[in-house]
């Protein structure tokens, strides 16, 4: 049994920071631990192949310290942090484990489950549990009752249309950037649009809605870190996030899509 905690490090994307929790929790349950520590390592190059708000790395520091207030409000997390790459040697961080490994692991990145990649690190025999939150937080008061929904430009499915809730716009809350919402405004309609400052306050958001609508995006992985009722849009291009744990469901035909709006609504 390690008698230190452990340390994990990963250099993002966001949404695969929150798919490498149950594996981290999993890891340091097997070391005889109920924490560990996390810190996102901002600024590590890397050419994403298609237009990414992180621009020519795999993390910035602005997105890195948009999640870290939500990381650090979990029990599990006994210390989390943002380390810049641009000012500290990776030499420096060899005793902790490096998250990002799975990435050069021989299998398929864009199948399977994101967060079942990160168990292919280690010979250790754990436990797997996908379905059991790993992210606690308050409900947002302002989200009852609500819908919330997002969609970002990337892992879109191209045949799905969110038109089918134009007729519940009175109880949807979009959540996310300015122009995602001028997007999602002008290919279906106008809703209540809500900015928020960092990943926590979104949860807290997620925490208190009715249900949960969106694709692949750092905020779907959020919602299926919390296991709060929810709809994924899945990627036909990139399919490596499932729905596990409470009430959720893949969507990637319409008239299946329109079905469930008109269930949940009842």
């Amino acid at each position: 049994m390690a008698d230190s905690i452990p340390v994990f490090t990963h250099s993002g994307a966001l949404g695969d920071v929150l798919y490498s929790l149950p594996f981290c929790q999993a890891f340091s349950r097997a070391c005889g631990h109920e924490q560990f520590d996390f810190f996102i390592t901002a600024n590590l190059p890397f050419t994403h192949g298609h237009q990414h708000p992180a621009g020519s790395v795999m993390t910035s520091l602005a997105l890195a310290n948009f999640l870290l207030p939500l990381l650090q409000s979990q029990a599990l997390i006994r210390q989390a942090g943002v380390i810049d790459l641009h000012q500290v040697d990776r030499a420096s961080l060899s005793h902790c484990h490096n998250l990002d490994h799975f990435r050069h692991l021989p299998i398929n990145l864009a199948a399977n489950h994101l967060a079942n990649h990160y168990f292919y690190l280690t010979n250790a025999v754990i436990k797997k549990d996908f379905h059991t939150p790993t992210l606690q937080v308050t409900p947002d008061a302002r989200a009852a009752g609500k819908i919330i929904v997002f969609r970002s430009e990337r892992y879109r499915h191209p045949e799905l249309s969110y038109q089918s809730l134009h007729a519940h716009r009175d109880h949807i809350l979009y959540l996310g950037l300015p122009q995602e919402y001028e997007q999602f405004r002008q290919d279906c309609f106008e809703c209540d649009h809500m900015v928020v400052d960092n990943a926590f306050q979104a949860a807290k958001l997620m925490q208190g809605a009715r249900w949960v609508l969106g694709n692949q995006t750092l905020l779907f992985a959020i919602a299926e870190q919390l296991k709060v009722p929810r709809l994924l849009e899945q990627s036909p291009s990139a399919p490596n996030v499932l729905t596990m744990g409470g009430w959720a469901q893949e969507i990637i035909i319409q008239h299946h899509f329109d079905e469930l709006v008109s269930r949940l609504m009842v």
